[in-house]
Order: structure tokens, then sequence, then C-alpha cells
């Protein structure tokens, strides 16, 4: 799961803008009760208290046998200027922990992140770390949720099990999304990192393997828990790693951890790990009285965060395909599973086509540049038909000779390409003179494109072409386009399309039509196909909004094209060349209504006179008196006693102003100063921001 830049930096970016590329922290959430808090002892002595340190830490990795093993967990470090014997401290692996007594430990791994407020304990996250940190290149964020004297069958009970669910359930997913709100932060080093939920890993029984009833259920509870927890947290493939309760006698408790792993409905990416095996004998540990903590035996800690980090690196790695050629990614993709990750070398690669790529519903199939601050680059179209489940994400599509990306449904116009997310996507420099698109989709659904570009595209063609789509949405994507012999459209919805939102994008000099709110489509090519429809209530397209956009240049920013039904409202149109919109109808034939049913309300338009003549060119067989404008603000550059312009239809609650206090309008940036009044109209004012 993406949880893309962290609300802290959001919010203090404060503007709803495409996000640039960043790389990934690789996240793993830790849940348990008090061995996964950590009872390991490090290096304590005391005859009384700690058998006079056998099992501990120091004592096991200074063993002659195990030395050479774990080396890489002792360093020199610098104790009141003296250089002395330490434990080494990883700078590619943190840890998030909120203990018990709830202090917060923050930092780089190393020991001490445990229950006790010191650094002489530890828990499976040591070993873990280690393994996960020497697994990947990119950095690793483990944050650590777990209480002692907590069950599954109460305390952690997870929704679907029935019943009330735990507290410690709700407490879990609360600490860990608090942990990836706040990670830039307090991690400056993962700052500007965009956070990648890549497993759990659960290791907890001992309370339940008390309780007969528990014992009993605890098989079916863990299914529910694994389930829920990859339903909530959107992953219905998230790798889920589960710890045996080696420490405790009760086999049936044993039994039922490895046989709920093993249940079809979330058998797979869940991986059981047997842990009895690193059982140390109580005369040979620190705690001889705490068998439920493993004696306090820092072997035995170690050893199961080793095991369990194994589990979690092996079942990611099964997730990932990595390529570095287009005849890779063909075989990758015709083999993938759902939930399974391409992972994009970078470098230069060929166009291609593919068909029948599916994923399933939380387990998209994902394509993205394995570093996405070095995208990978496609030279040449890429045409995806037939796909279910899908995501593109960081990677540059350039100097396609037709259209750059092209999605949709093999021409059966009766099973369309479904839940399709492009995420971070360049497209640039496609097309020629003719009508080539930057990105086409044909007969698409429930559609989310984010945070991408989009530049020079054909003459005769869209940025963004849709035909026939339905319930698709378009956030903080970018349309840019030259003002000398401007293509045709940014972003058109035609062929019967609905339900598509166009949300706080920008539009710069993005074609004569910036947003093509309809158009006109052969009725072959309709989806659904014509024939299916009632007569007398045909349209190019209906149910669309535009909302929170800027748009500079073009010659009509805005254009109602045969459309039923279309809101434009909260946007901010700076410098339109010709018209501020158009209402046209372009397909006439027997049973379409007339272009009607449009909105275009609370925005800023910026202009001027001598370029804005006509602020709303309405054609024929088109009904402007169905159409609603109300409270925008007009702004007339060269003429600032300007009243406001004549509509189709008397405007409600319309107004003069001045020119507003822009960041920098002529580089622009149309965002409002911070000194500038609360806008009430145009792009800053969108409740959606």
């Amino acid at each position: 799961m993406w949880f893309g830049p962290s609300l802290a930096s959001a919010s203090a970016q404060g503007r709803n803008e495409p996000q640039p590329a960043r790389p990934i922290v690789r996240v793993f959430l830790l849940a348990g009760q008090s061995n996964m808090e950590g009872h390991g002892v490090v290096d304590l002595d005391d005859p009384r208290d700690y058998n006079g340190g056998r099992g501990s830490l120091a004592r096991f990795v200074a063993d002659l046998a195990q030395s050479a093993e774990w080396a890489h967990l002792r360093a020199e470090v610098e104790v009141d200027g003296a250089v002395v014997p330490g434990w080494a401290t990883r700078d590619d692996v943190f840890v998030s922990y909120l203990t018990e007594r709830g202090t917060p430990k923050a930092g780089p791994l190393s020991i001490g992140f445990a229950v006790y407020d010191d650094m002489h304990h530890f828990g499976p996250e040591l070993g873990l770390g280690h393994v996960l940190g020497e697994r990947f290149a990119e950095p690793v964020l483990l944050v650590k949720t777990a209480w002692g004297g907590k069950s599954l069958a109460r305390d952690f009970r997870p929704p679907s099990a029935g019943g009330a669910t735990g507290p410690y359930y709700s407490r879990m997913l609360a600490e860990l999304h608090a942990a990836l709100e706040s990670f830039e932060t307090v991690f400056p080093a993962l700052a500007g990192h965009t956070a990648q939920l890549d497993g759990v890993v659960w290791f907890q029984g001992w309370n339940d393997g008390c309780d007969d009833a528990a014992t009993a259920e605890y098989e079916a509870n863990l299914v529910h828990l694994v389930g829920d927890l990859r339903a909530a947290l959107g992953d219905a493939a998230l790798p889920f790693v589960v710890g045996e309760t080696g420490n405790m006698d009760n086999a049936a408790l044993r039994a039922a951890q490895a046989a709920g792993c093993a249940q079809p409905e979330v058998a797979h990416a869940t991986r059981f790990v047997p842990t009895r095996a690193f059982l140390r004998a109580a005369e040979d540990s620190p705690n001889t009285s705490h068998g439920h903590h493993w004696f306090g035996n820092g072997e035995s800690y170690l050893l199961i965060g080793d095991a369990l980090g194994r589990a979690a690196a092996e079942l990611v790695a099964a997730r990932e395909v990595r390529v570095g050629s287009t005849r890779e990614l063909r075989a990758a993709l015709s083999a993938a599973l759902p939930g399974q990750r391409v992972l994009l070398a970078p470098g230069e690669y060929e166009g291609f086509q593919a068909a029948g790529v599916y994923g399933a519903p939380g387990a998209p199939i994902i394509v993205r540049s394995a570093d996405p601050t070095k995208p990978a680059r496609f030279v040449g179209g890429v045409q995806l038909s037939r796909v279910e489940h899908i995501e593109l994400a960081h990677f540059v599509l350039e100097r396609a000779p037709h259209n750059g990306l092209n999605i949709d449904d093999g021409g059966t116009f009766v099973r369309p390409s479904h839940h399709v997310v492009l995420r971070g996507l360049h497209v640039r420099d496609c097309g020629g003179q003719g009508n080539e698109d930057g990105i086409k989709l044909s007969g698409v659904e429930d559609l989310l494109a984010i945070d991408c570009t989009v530049e020079r595209w054909g003459r005769g063609g869209s940025g963004i072409d849709l035909v026939g789509c339905h319930r698709c949405e378009f956030r903080r994507c970018i349309l840019r386009d030259t003002p000398l012999q401007s293509a045709s459209s940014g972003i058109q919805v035609k062929g019967g399309s609905s339900a598509v939102a166009i949300l706080g994008c920008r539009f710069e000099h993005a074609g004569q039509r910036a947003v093509h709110l309809g158009g006109s489509t052969a009725l072959e090519y309709f989806r659904p196909p014509l024939a299916s429809l009632p007569t007398e209530t045909r349209s190019e397209a209906r149910d669309l909004r535009v909302e929170g956009c800027r748009f500079i240049g073009s010659e009509a920013p805005v254009t109602f094209v045969g459309v039923d039904g279309a809101s434009v409202r909260w946007n901010t149109l700076y410098r339109p060349a010709k018209w501020v919109m158009r209402i046209l109808q372009e397909t006439t034939a027997p049973g379409f209504v007339p272009c009607r049913n449009g909105v275009f309300a609370d925005n800023l338009v910026v202009y001027s006179a001598a370029e804005v003549q006509v602020a709303a060119n309405v054609g024929p067989h088109t009904a402007p008196n169905t159409f609603v404008f109300a409270r925008n603000q007009w702004v007339c550059l060269d003429e600032p006693a300007r009243r406001a312009p004549r509509l189709p239809v008397a405007e409600e609650g319309g107004s003069v102003g001045a020119l507003p206090q822009f960041v920098d309008a002529v580089t622009g940036d149309l965002w409002l100063a911070t000194t500038a009044p609360k806008p009430t109209v145009g792009a800053d004012a969108w409740p959606g921001q």
C-alpha cells in the first residue's frame, strides 16, 4: 500500500499540487504482546536477578563460535571521550515505538527498543531489522505496536470475528497511522520519502494459550485478523508473518497458529515461523523464572527476530519482480499474479502492447520504476487492453508516434478495463499533426490518475481523451502545451462517458479547449452501445465535475459540448485567449439531447477585454437556458471598471473585483499570497483542497 507524502509534509506544503517523485521507505508493522515488546537481556549480569549474565545477548555474541556470524551487531562507540566496544546502530533501519508506559522511542535501529526505559533490553526488532536492512536497498521503518498481557480473543479481537472489536486492534492501527503521518518529522533522514507498507509481523499468543476457550478459537481469530488488517490497510496481498509462541507448552495453541496461516482465504502471502527451536533452558538464561518471556534469553530473541525478518523479506521478494528490458517486462506481465509489483530498472525501454493483465480487488498488479526518483523511460507508445486492477506509476512515456499511453477494452465494448491507477506518470512529446493523444482511454471504468503530467501531444488530439469511460477521477495533474499552434484539447470526455471528475489540476495553454466536456464521437464507438440506451436521453457525456483547477490561456478554457450535466466550480481562469467558455452541440443524431444542465459557479475569472469580447460563445442546437451561472468573480485587467460580462442567462450573485494577490501571475503562480484575504471564489476557495 502506498501512503504517499506524510500528512505533516502535505500540510506544511499547503498546496494541492502534483507531488514530485519521492524515494520509498519500506514500512513493516510489528504487533503483538509482551514478547514483541521485548524482554531480551542485553548485558545485565547481576547474580541474583540475571543469573550472572548467562544467556544475555552480550554473552552470546562474545562466544567465539557465534562472533563471526553476529559481528554486525557490535561496533566501537565513543563514551566520555573513550572508544569502547558497543552496539552497532544502523543508518538505514529506523524504529518507531510508543511503549506501554507511554515513552516514545524513535531512532535508528540498535538495542533499547524494548518495554523498559533503559538500554539493557531488546525485542525481535533487532534481528528482524538487521535482516531487512541487508536485504533491501531502500530504508526500512519498523513500527512497533505491542502491549503485554493481551489476548487475540478479546484485546486484539478483529472486527469480522464478531462481538466487540478489541481496543488494542483499533489502537494498533491508530499508532501505525500516527507513525506514518509523522515519520518525516521524527526521522529527518526519511524526509521526502513515500511510505510503502510492506508487511505485518505478528508475535502473540501466550494469553490465549492460558485460556481453553481462547485457544479453541485462535485459529479462526487469526484468520479474521489477517483478513481484517489487509482490508483495513488496503492491500489484500499484504505479506503477513506469524511467529509461533514457541516458549509455551500448549501444543494446541501452536498448532492453531500454524493452521490459521494455512487457511486458503489467507494462505497467500502468509508465513508461519516456527520458534520452538529457539527456546533455551532456564538455567542458561538471565531470567530463570520468566518462561513466558523466553527467560529473557538474548539468543532466543535474536534468533526469533532473525527468522521473522527472513520470512518477511522472502514474502516481499516473492511479490516483486525486477525487470530491465521490454522483453522481461512482457514476460513479467504475462505471469503476474494479483498483488505483485513489477519494478522497472532505470533506463530506456521500447514501447509495447499487453492484454489480459488481471489483478484483484485490494491486490492490484503494480508496474512502477524501482526508484521513482530515477524513472524508467518508454520511447514509443504503450497499449494495455482488457486490464483489471492495475497501477502504473512513476515512469516516463515519450516520443510515441501516435498515442503515448493507450488503455482500452480491446474493442469488446461490453467488458471494460477497470480499476486502473495512473500515478506520477510523465507523458510528453507524442504524436504529430493528427489526432494523437497523450493518454487515450477507451472503455475504462473506475480510474484514478493522480500527479501525472502530460506535455505536448498531437495537434489534432487531446492531452487525455476519454471515450465511453465511467467513474474516473483526475487529481493534481498537469496538462501543458504551447500557445502557438496549440493542440485541440487538454482533457476531452466523450463517447457516452459519465461520472468523471477533474480536480485540482493545472492547465497551461492546454489546447484550444482545455477541458472539453463532451465532444463528437462516431456513434459506433459509444460505451455502452447506443442501442442499450433509451432514445431522447443520449448525450456525449453526463455527470462531469471540474473543481479546484487553474487554467492559463487556451482559446476557451471550458467548453460544454453535447454534455448533459457538467459542473465547473471553484476554478481560477487566467487570461483566456478568446472566450471564457463555449456551449456547443456537435453530435446531432436522433435521440441526442441538446447540450444542457451546465453549472458555472464560484470561479475566479481574470481576463482582458481586448482578448475576450464575448465571454460565453453559444452555438446552435443547445439549451443555454438550462445553465446556471452563480457567484463568479470577474476581473478585467485592461478595464478594471468594466461590468461583469453578458452571459446566456442572468448570473446569480456575480461580482466584479480587483486583481487578486497572486504569488506571481507573470510566471504562472496563480496561488494566492498568504497575505491575501480569505477567498470565496476560485481554486484557492475549493472545499475539496
